[in-house]
């Protein structure tokens, strides 16, 4: 059944359990803490564990966001319920969590959780795949989305588009090789996938 759920092995692969049932869509460990689990889900719905799948709590601090924010989670499919595409865990600050919501925009903690606010300003079409900081520069971020790709010294303060050279606008996965520069990946594609 597609969407079912979370797996965890402890034998390499060997063996699978299911650990949390639902439709999930992102999952992330803590960078500081390896037995900390974050899984966001369809609908828009983030879960934490402290135990590596253990044992499972709701964020419900994100429900908590206001209305004008959640009605723009929604996904041009039935039936029609944005998800949490990405998590970011700042590496510097295990406090501080960036969801990429598609369809939804970029949402962000500094506590942990407790209070999130919506940091969309600038992207003109919602549909965020994916968030992260730029390892030589932590204070610079990117966001990759289905109509662009963008990036931000100050997310509070809006994001502006970074396309100069891109092809395609269809922006989905960013990956970073270390080195001297630090080299970035995007992958792209022409439309979306229901056009591939």
């Amino acid at each position: 059944i597609a969407h079912e759920g979370l797996y965890r092995t402890i034998d390499g692969g060997k063996n699978w359990a299911r650990v949390f049932s639902g439709d999930v869509r992102a999952v992330a460990v803590d960078p500081k803490d390896g037995k900390t689990v974050y899984v966001g889900t369809e609908p828009v719905h983030l879960y934490t564990s402290r135990d590596q799948g253990d044992h499972w709590e709701e964020v419900h601090a994100l429900l908590q966001l206001p209305e004008n924010v959640k009605k723009k989670w929604w996904f041009p499919r039935p039936p029609h319920h944005g998800h949490v595409r990405h998590i970011f865990i700042d590496p510097k600050n295990r406090e501080v969590i960036y969801l990429a919501l598609e369809h939804g925009g970029i949402v962000r903690t500094l506590d942990g959780g407790k209070n999130w606010q919506d940091i969309s300003h600038g992207i003109d079409y919602l549909d965020i795949h994916f968030v992260t900081d730029f390892p030589d520069d932590p204070s610079l971020f990117f966001a990759s989305t289905a109509r662009g790709f963008y990036r931000s010294c100050d997310p509070d303060g809006g994001w502006e588009r970074a396309e100069n050279g891109l092809s395609k606008q269809f922006c989905y996965n960013i990956v970073f090789f270390a080195g001297t520069p630090t080299v970035m990946l995007v992958a792209t594609g022409d439309g979306s996938p229901a056009y591939w």
